[in-house]
């Protein structure tokens, strides 16, 4: 079904969405507004879930200032959103305006990227940092609208391939998927494995060839004009420093685009990855092995001529003959034999975990096989995709003997000699070997790089691991140090939760408190005996708030033992759903853009006003006026629409004072 590029004109859409009070109207109403002006980007998601469709014409879908909106609204609420690009502009300045000049410049094939401003930031525990590149506020605003036509795209083919086929998945950068899903995945299909081969990329993102790139995207979109816009983005260039660099290879770290972009040039790779697994998997349970047949064959003259002359099925030892002793100390050698032998050929198994540029694979097979694989595979990717293996970084792994560090985890596989004690059972009164499970993988926090952070944090120094405060938290009051320290080990504690060995974080329990105490310590100018002494064990801290009609509460804050911290609760499933434009996720930012001021009622020039934290308003009036960011803390909102006229005022510190019950429209403020 072919579409009218000129039905998504901008005065359409206005016409549409007038509206001048949202008090009384029901609010889903409202929301069924904004998704109906988003059919055209609906209607592409739809056709795409057929994974063979081939996108001839959706260019069209950028020139719809919806698109924009919709985009805009998706990142506002991002915590670099106040982030300047290389222009100088943030998104405090974004308005239905610019989507319609954005439109503007799209249509007539003009829009030209700004280069991205590169920043770098640490890497824990290393001396290199990572560069980062900042796009400007427009760019960002086109990337999140392509970012949304891509995923539509290719989410569902993605979703197709590595449910067909399960040994081969990849998690990074796709929607309600995460590490822990990775982890999971691993853990699931690898306990056949023996070796692994811990893949390490040399620079993945900034080598990703962009001519191969386009090539792959042109299987299943054929528009010139979408994929010329692509290319812009990826020779928009850097300015590093003040000095600008021209980008002939690789994604910019920090783009919108980038991670799906990253992700659709290493499908290729998951794709030859499964191939090498059907090719490789095999398995042999078909047949016993010699050796194996022979022991068993033994045993069982033993287990005939026992049970034939002395009614073996219920002999006790302390009652048996010196013979029946002998028989019985012999089947259970025999026995032994077995429970160490290999009862059939060894099985080839592979199974590969993806997510970004991190991987893993599973090998279960001999050394040589993990070793021809590797070799294979560092030739693929330089032949084909143009990247390089790290061979100091690659390694392969006995997961049996040694740590897979993948994801931030450490994984290693208890064998089954690990579980020799607990593999005698009782089965008809007797006590006998029984072969256990090949073996139990175990999860917990990769030390080195939790311990890399934690200096990185300035809270504890040495190889001993000795805790130490942080001077510049020591200006803080009292509460918000202990706060801080809390919330800081409970994000730790969230991500870690999951693992099955989480006895690691006893350790750093203790030093995210003692640095705690040590902190407390600094700004008290008193001991760290007379901290405890003060504050107790768990350095518990009150404060009192005085709230509306002088009601006093009392807010308490502590740092209890690892136990007694909120342990995340493993998901249940996935949400039911999918909607790559997030249409129905960011409705409400979107509609305001479409609404009226909520300071004067002015229903042109509609911008956001931002705020970064609703912690760092002050409560107290400037001059005994209200300041404006005082009626977000009072709104509990971080954004709220207001005309051009109104924003200037607010943001040069001219703002008439008004209160809340002042505003023009107080429920499309609260909204």
């Amino acid at each position: 079904m072919t579409q009218n590029k000129d039905q998504f004109g901008g005065s359409d859409l206005k016409a549409k969405f007038t509206i001048t009070d949202v008090s009384s109207p029901n609010l889903n109403e409202k929301k069924e507004l904004v998704v109906d002006m988003g059919n055209h980007l609906t209607a592409h998601s739809r056709r795409n879930l057929n994974t063979k469709h081939i996108n001839k014409s959706i260019y069209h879908l950028l020139l719809n200032p919806f698109t924009m909106d919709n985009a805009y609204s998706n990142i506002s609420k991002n915590k670099g959103s106040l982030t300047a690009g290389v222009d100088g502009e943030t998104i405090q300045s974004y308005s239905r305006s610019e989507s319609l000049r954005i439109v503007s410049l799209l249509r007539s094939k003009d829009y030209v990227p700004q280069p991205v401003r590169r920043e770098y930031i640490p890497k824990p525990g290393k001396k290199e940092k990572r560069p980062l590149g900042i796009p400007a506020i427009r760019d960002r605003v086109v990337q999140e609208a392509l970012r949304g036509i891509l995923e539509a795209v290719y989410e569902p083919e993605f979703r197709e391939f590595y449910g067909n086929n399960p040994r081969v998945a990849n998690f990074g950068f796709r929607p309600n998927v995460g590490c822990w899903d990775a982890i999971q995945h691993y853990t699931r299909f690898g306990q056949t494995c023996t070796f692994a081969i811990e893949g390490d990329i040399k620079g993945a993102y900034n080598n990703v060839n962009h001519k191969k790139l386009i090539q792959i995207l042109k299987k299943r979109i054929t528009d010139k004009f979408f994929l010329t816009l692509i290319s812009k983005f990826l020779k928009a260039g850097i300015m590093d420093e003040g000095r600008y660099v021209h980008s002939l290879i690789g994604v910019p770290q920090g783009g919108i685009v980038s991670p799906i972009l990253f992700n659709i040039y290493m499908f290729e790779f998951d794709k030859y990855v499964k191939s090498l697994i059907d090719e490789h998997n095999q398995d042999f349970r078909t047949n016993k092995t010699k050796e194996y047949q022979k022991i068993l064959y033994q045993k069982n003259r033993i287990h005939g001529r026992l049970k034939q002359l002395y009614g073996y099925r219920n002999v006790r030892r302390s009652r048996a003959s010196q013979e029946q002793r002998q028989s019985l100390t012999l089947l259970k050698e025999f026995n032994l034999k077995l429970f160490r032998t290999p009862s059939r050929e060894q099985s080839i198994k592979l199974v590969y975990t993806r997510y970004a540029d991190d991987w893993v694979l599973g090998v279960g097979g001999p050394y040589g096989l993990a070793m021809s694989i590797k070799d294979q595979l560092t030739n693929w990717l330089k032949h084909e995709l143009l990247l390089e293996l790290s061979s100091e970084k690659t390694k392969i792994t006995n997961i049996r003997e040694g740590l897979v560090n993948f994801l931030g985890y450490s994984i290693t596989l208890r064998s089954s000699s690990y579980f020799h004690k607990i593999s005698w059972v009782l089965i008809g009164g007797r006590r006998q070997l029984r072969r256990v499970t090949s073996g139990k993988f175990y999860v917990k926090p990769h030390h080195e790089r939790v311990i890399a952070k934690l200096k990185t944090l300035g809270i504890t120094k040495g190889d001993n691991l000795f805790p130490i405060g942080k001077r510049a938290w020591a200006a803080l009051d009292e509460f918000q140090i202990v706060q801080k320290y809390r919330s800081m080990f409970q994000g730790l504690v969230n991500h870690y939760s999951l693992c099955n060995s989480t006895y690691p974080l006893n350790r750093l329990n203790y030093i995210y408190k003692y640095s705690c105490a040590k902190t407390l310590a600094v700004r008290r100018k008193i001991t760290m005996s007379q901290v405890f002494g003060l504050y107790g064990k768990t350095l518990k801290i009150d404060r009192k708030i005085i709230g509306k009609d002088n009601a006093v509460k009392i807010r308490t804050v502590e740092f209890p033992n690892l136990s007694e911290f909120r342990i995340r609760a493993n998901p249940a499933g996935l949400p039911l759903g999918w909607d790559p434009f997030k249409i129905r996720t960011f409705w409400r930012t979107t509609f305001k853009l479409y609404s009226v001021c909520c300071v004067c009622g002015s229903d042109r020039n509609i911008e956001m006003h931002h705020v970064k934290s609703l912690k760092s308003i002050k409560t107290l009036t400037k001059n005994n006026k209200t300041t404006f960011d005082l009626i977000l803390k009072q709104l509990n909102r971080k954004q709220i629409p207001v005309c051009h006229d109104c924003h200037v005022r607010i943001t040069s510190g001219r703002y008439s004072g008004k209160g809340l019950t002042d505003l023009f429209n107080e429920s499309l403020a609260a909204l």
